[in-house]
């Protein structure tokens, strides 16, 4: 049996969330994937171990602060 690849994705743009999720569901890499619209709600969920990929916006119009980027990088 394939292992999944379990994917978070976060993205502010409802129009490039639309396209990575797409690309992700006629991808040949079996997937799942969580949608999270802002920086401070995925680091509310996050847990160690819980995603093997991280597809983050970097230009975040809202939430995204410098501390949060150096959380995120830390704990992944």
């Amino acid at each position: 049996m394939p292992q999944t690849l379990n994917i978070a994705v976060c993205e502010d743009e409802a129009a490039e969330t639309v396209l990575l999720c797409d690309i992700l569901n006629h991808s040949d890499i079996q997937n799942t994937y969580t949608v999270f619209t802002d920086a401070d709600s995925f680091l509310a969920s996050y847990e160690y171990g819980k995603y093997d990929l991280l597809l983050m916006d970097i230009y975040m119009k809202d939430s995204m602060t410098v501390s949060n980027e150096m959380i995120v990088a830390k704990v992944l």
